[in-house]
């Protein structure tokens, strides 16, 4: 399925915050920060805040991003801050074991 097919990673912006988000994620130690506000994103693409969280919001509701809020003990409100959701090591072999068995059946093919 091409990202085309999927009506949240049909815009180049979305599939753009979700490969940057992947990794930030790829590349952080196990217990580090991955988040990232809107603002931050937005200064990344170079977009306005707002249509950021427009398509934040999709991807959110699509599964392809988490939210946090970071609390910090400054006054105002805590930042929402958009990750790409980690798997955890059983999920991950788990997914590993997948691919392997689709492998084996493409090369039997």
């Amino acid at each position: 399925m091409s990202a085309e097919q999927v009506p949240a990673l049909s815009s180049d912006v979305r599939r753009r915050i979700v490969e940057h988000l992947n990794v930030i994620a790829d590349h952080a130690a196990p217990s580090a920060q991955v988040g990232r506000s809107a603002a931050e994103l937005a200064a990344y693409l170079g977009l306005h805040v707002t249509t950021v969280r427009f398509h934040l919001d999709q991807l959110v509701t699509g599964g392809y991003l988490v939210t946090a809020f970071e609390r910090t003990p400054r006054v105002g409100r805590p930042r929402k801050l958009y990750a790409a959701p980690r798997l955890d090591a059983g999920t991950e072999a788990e997914t590993q074991k997948h691919y392997q068995v689709l492998a084996a059946l493409l090369a039997q093919s």
